[in-house]
């Protein structure tokens, strides 16, 4: 960005300096970037690293500085408000850029880490960040779907976006505490923070009796899977309850299948994998007598999740993605005109904006503008807190995107109250699922079609800071409770309204679910290949979609702390999302990479980059240098053989460890690949504080993930497990209110 762009967005006048060798840690950079803050990137000497996606640096100026220590960045961090790094634990502490090293030269600076594996254990420092690898270590692969049981290597990056989403979140949070308190603050957002948020729902273990954990099955359950209709094209249904499947039945006129012994009258009986199969057979020959676009419409009049496995560019070039803004077109100087992913949140009163490519050269402590420290909060923090102590949230959210944006929050010490009717949030059919994404949260129980609960949740907005809710465009106005008259009672409250299509359009009333997305946006077509769509187990875009709510959120209460004093609306989508999960694959400028694609059971795309059966389990090898792989299989085979493709066979007679130190002795990076079995007590992952333990209320012991982020001072709220409407009276009491017989 140059000095003569009007700088729009919540973040203007923050001085921000990356060091940034990762996708991850570039993409936290530009999101800070689009949202006005002037990021300031070191292009050292020492980068070994691929360049990647060039989109990555827009609206950020370079300085060229050779990275040997902490003293030659003193001149940009004594001036600086974030000073971003993604080194490996090692190479931190070597060059002195740890936040213990950065602070005597900047004081009250937001220390932003971002290692690409952990922060400590075997594999932290020995390996170049690398996706393939990050999956195996942290059980992404063990969990895709699959027909044999293997691993399975994803054809995009699931873990960049939402890492840089959650660092960047991080980098605004410790904002807002140093707007409340003057304190800077530490903050460490790893890989292994952005998988525990992808896998929050599906790496859980009972230790008091046995959870139900969804499986590897390509096709898990007939409400939930791929089908292919008449004319050979294919569709998803996401039925996700079992009163939404009740409801497609319905719109399909098959509500027979319920009579089915096999069901016996029970929707909740599909879950059972002999019954599922049984029922999704005889759905599938169903849908092959009509063509996919009838079974569509049947769907959606039924208001049931669905969505024809559709390509890329169809995406790309559809209404839905030219309704929510989703790419957005910009001159590269070396690479022409460059289209993009745009913005994935939309602020109304601080929009923000992409950048240009044309920034200048920054300079070694150049003068900037502090925004002015702003009034105490409502209630006084210490630097000593985590930096959103003291925001309170309220969460009108159900499901998993709206979740995850609260409990982002919570991680960074938001008191998150989530409001529920008397039955509870639907996800709650789920209870571990739901407990992992609800765990720090306090609940109150209303139903806002009775007019004395309404009236207690406008006092409860009232008196909050934020408000998150995914009520379909229409709903809130139908309950008395418009956003106009929410913000009229509450001018600073931040109103986050988390959509599946967005809030325009003709879609925007659609209901939508993470494989819908999938699917519509070509990931499922690309994941599958040649053969049928596969939608990956991994919910990338209901926890991007949180990622970047929070962002937003955090976002907002910067500019009202540290500028006008104000709330705004926060809109994001998981369409948006959609576009944003795939950055890499819609960037279009004359010679982009090719974009893989995968297979059915798709081990990675060469024999050098791929996960390998050993004698003992399974490795995964990421290298690209060919001749490396050749040297390896030659002194595997003790001959000049020099076809790599050997590499699996030969891998079969070792053991994982020895695979590894082979590997290792040939400069080809290798690690093992998690195993499903015990997943939440490898020692790598308890070593870096991946999981604990929560006593859930009804089935006793569970280990859930811990959280996404970690300060180095203040911890969050207690974890716990509630029924709803357990903390209905305590919260009442708090505003002075008396607890209604409907809340109960």
């Amino acid at each position: 960005m140059t000095d003569t762009d009007e700088v729009r967005g919540p973040l203007r006048g923050v001085r921000i300096v990356e060091d940034a060798l990762t996708p991850a840690a570039r993409m936290a950079g530009m999101l800070l970037a689009d949202l006005g803050a002037d990021v300031t990137r070191i292009a050292g000497a020492d980068e070994d690293l691929p360049v990647g996606n060039p989109a990555y640096r827009r609206g950020k100026r370079e300085v060229s500085v050779p990275v040997v220590d902490c003293t030659a960045l003193s001149g940009l961090l004594a001036s600086a408000d974030i000073f971003l790094s993604d080194r490996a634990p090692g190479e931190l502490a070597r060059r002195s850029l740890g936040e213990a090293a950065v602070r005597p030269v900047a004081p009250d600076l937001v220390h932003l880490w971002m290692p690409p594996y952990g922060t400590t254990g075997e594999w932290s420092d020995s390996l170049p960040p690398d996706p393939l690898l990050l999956a195996a270590l942290s059980g992404i692969a063990a969990h895709q779907p699959s027909i044999e049981d293997r691993p399975v290597a994803s054809v995009i990056d699931l873990v960049a976006p939402v890492q840089g989403a959650l660092g960047a979140t991080a980098a605004v949070a410790g904002l807002v505490g140093r707007a409340r308190d003057g304190a800077g603050r530490g903050a460490v957002v790893s890989g292994l923070h952005a998988v525990a948020a992808l896998m929050v729902t599906m790496m859980l273990e009972g230790l008091d009796e046995e959870v139900f954990n969804p499986g590897k099955a390509t096709q898990p359950t007939p409400s939930w899977r791929m089908y292919q209709a008449g004319d050979e094209l294919w569709f998803f249904l996401a039925a996700l309850t079992p009163e939404g499947f009740v409801r497609a039945l319905d719109g399909l006129d098959r509500l027979d299948l319920l009579l089915i012994p096999e069901i016996a009258g029970d929707p909740a009986r599909i879950q059972v994998p002999e019954a599922g199969a049984v029922v999704g057979a005889v759905l599938q020959d169903h849908f092959r007598t009509q063509p996919r676009a009838h079974w569509l419409a049947l769907l959606q009049d039924a208001q049931v999740p669905c969505a024809p496995a559709a390509t890329r560019e169809q995406w790309a070039g559809g209404n839905i993605v030219a309704g929510n803004g989703g790419l957005v077109t910009r001159a590269h100087p070396s690479f022409g005109d460059m289209t993009m992913p745009d913005l994935p949140v939309r602020l109304s009163r601080d929009p923000g904006a992409v950048g240009s490519f044309a920034g200048g050269e920054a300079t070694s402590g150049r003068a900037g503008t502090r925004p002015p420290d702003a009034a105490p909060a409502r209630e006084t923090a210490s630097p000593d807190r985590l930096p959103l102590h003291g925001i309170r949230v309220v969460d009108l959210s159900s499901f998993l995107a709206g979740p995850s944006t609260t409990a982002f929050l919570a991680q960074h010490g938001a008191d998150v109250v989530k409001v529920e009717p008397p039955a509870g949030d639907p996800y709650r059919t789920y209870s571990i699922s739901y407990l992992a994404v609800n765990q720090r949260k306090r609940s109150v129980a209303l139903d806002l079609r009775r007019e004395t609960d309404r009236e207690t949740f406008r006092a409860l907005a009232a008196q909050a800071d934020v408000l998150v809710e995914n009520l379909r465009p229409g709903r809130l106005e139908r309950l008395g409770l418009s956003a106009e008259s929410l913000e009229k009672a509450n001018p600073a409250l931040v109103h986050c309204s988390v959509s599946a299509f967005g809030s325009t359009g003709d879609a925007a009333d659609l209901p939508g679910f993470d494989p819908v997305f999938q699917c519509l946006s070509g990931l499922a077509v690309a994941q599958g290949g040649a053969s049928a769509p596969i939608v990956t187990n991994v919910a990338v875009h209901d926890t991007g979609t949180g990622a970047l709510s929070a962002l937003g959120i955090a976002a907002a209460l910067y500019a009202r702390f540290s500028g006008h004093g104000l709330g705004q609306r926060v809109h994001t989508s998981l369409a948006q999302t959609a576009t944003f999960a795939q950055f890499d694959q819609f960037t279009e400028y004359p010679g982009h990479p090719d974009h893989l694609t995968g297979a059915v059971d798709f081990p990675g795309p060469h024999p050098g980059r791929r996960y390998h059966l050993c004698r003992d389990g399974w490795v995964a090898l990421a290298c690209d240098q060919r001749d490396r792989v050749v040297a390896m299989v030659a002194a595997l085979s003790n001959s000049a053989q020099r076809d790599p493709a050997e590499i699996g066979a030969l891998l079969e007679a070792l053991t994982v460890q020895e695979a590894i130190a082979t590997a290792v002795r040939h400069g080809v990076p290798a690690c093992p690949v998690l195993d499903r079995e015990g997943e939440m007590w490898d020692e790598y992952l308890r070593a870096n504080g991946f999981g604990h333990v929560v006593r859930h209320h009804r089935h006793g012991r569970m280990a859930v993930v811990r959280g996404f982020a970690t300060w180095s001072s203040g911890i969050p709220r207690e974890s716990a497990s509630t029924e709803p409407g357990d903390h209905t009276a305590e919260i009442l009491a708090e505003l002075g209110r008396e607890q209604s017989a409907g809340g109960q």
